[in-house]
């Protein structure tokens, strides 16, 4: 059996911010690649640091504040202006539109249940 306390717990790193990613200029954007609807490369990397993005970008309160109790009722003028933001980030197709909405859906989703 162990003797296990509250001080012997690990610190975790809590939500990331992106700082890197979101302080990069428009011309040191990179290009991320779709096959059949999702993100596939070039690297792992850029896909995760991608994914990181939506998640803060989400939980941004210039964007979605806690008076939207429904991703519906988030206006599209918002919904759009994510869409312009991460174009900022990164160099994505148009066809990706969809994913990308869905992956934000689903980040925010995430930050109110808990």
């Amino acid at each position: 059996m162990s003797n296990w306390t509250w001080e012997q717990q690990k610190k975790s790193r809590g939500k990331t911010t992106c700082s890197k990613l979101h302080s990069t200029d428009f011309k040191d954007r990179q290009e991320v690649e779709f096959f059949k609807g999702q993100p596939v490369g070039p690297t792992r990397r850029l896909v995760s640091d991608l994914s990181q993005v939506l998640g803060t970008i989400v939980r941004n309160p210039g964007f979605v504040t806690l008076l939207n109790t429904s991703w519906c009722g988030v206006p599209s003028k918002l919904k759009e202006d994510m869409w312009v933001n991460i174009n900022k980030k990164f160099i994505l197709p148009f066809g990706s539109k969809e994913w990308v909405m869905k992956k934000l859906c689903e980040a925010w989703k995430n930050t109110r249940v808990k």
